[in-house]
């Protein structure tokens, strides 16, 4: 009759353990790390997963790329724009160029949070630029030049609305076009942590968390 009770008392408190695990699991927020370029394959596995999560559930970003193509920035742009759910970003080391686009406009969210490494940087969002070998899109001649000229518009109205509801429209505007049109800010100059919180970014002077250092 003991063993018997025992027995039960083990069953019931695994099957509790076992939906406060499932619970925790389920309400945890969903993780996902943009290493590496930023290129088509990427594009569509991140706009897959934000379609598919929950649009009242935490998301967490963390961003180490060096940025990528055009194209895949403006289609996961447009994505993390449509999704109603608190991103929390984290740069690590590096976001530069798409990849620095991408975590500000994580920030569309009144209530979400772009986290920066004590040594990380961010570069201008001029993403098509990247690896061109151009510094400004009036280097260009002819009919890559009205390319670039759109992108950066299209690029420069993305951040504008990302960013209008964390600091109002004529701040946000005011950085917008220094990460997109400014010529005194070279596409290769790294604004680090303390440079962005000079110029205006809403980053988070939390403590950086030391896991996402090693991810």
């Amino acid at each position: 009759m003991a063993w018997s009770l025992i027995f039960i008392f083990l069953l019931v408190c695994a099957i509790a353990l076992r939906g406060i695990a499932t619970r925790e699991a389920r309400d945890s927020p969903l993780v996902l790390k943009v290493c590496g370029p930023i290129d088509h394959e990427l594009s569509l596995s991140l706009c897959d997963v934000l379609s598919g999560a929950n649009a009242h559930s935490n998301f967490t970003l963390v961003i180490d790329s060096r940025g990528g193509q055009d194209d895949a920035a403006h289609r996961v742009a447009r994505c993390i724009l449509a999704y109603n759910g608190v991103i929390t970003a984290y740069i690590p080391y590096k976001a530069g160029s798409a990849a620095a686009f991408l975590a500000l406009c994580c920030l569309h969210n009144p209530n979400s949070r772009l986290f920066m490494g004590m040594c990380a940087y961010i570069t201008k969002c001029d993403t098509i630029l990247n690896g061109l070998g151009f510094q400004h899109w009036y280097q260009m001649q002819g009919p890559l030049s009205n390319c670039v000229r759109r992108s950066q518009w299209l690029t420069y109205r993305t951040l504008l609305v990302a960013l209008k509801s964390r600091m109002g429209p004529a701040r946000a505007a005011r950085i917008a076009f220094d990460l997109t049109y400014s010529s005194a800010r070279t596409h290769t100059c790294p604004i680090w942590r303390a440079d962005a919180l000079r110029l205006g970014l809403p980053i988070e002077r939390a403590p950086f968390p030391l896991k996402y250092y090693f991810m």
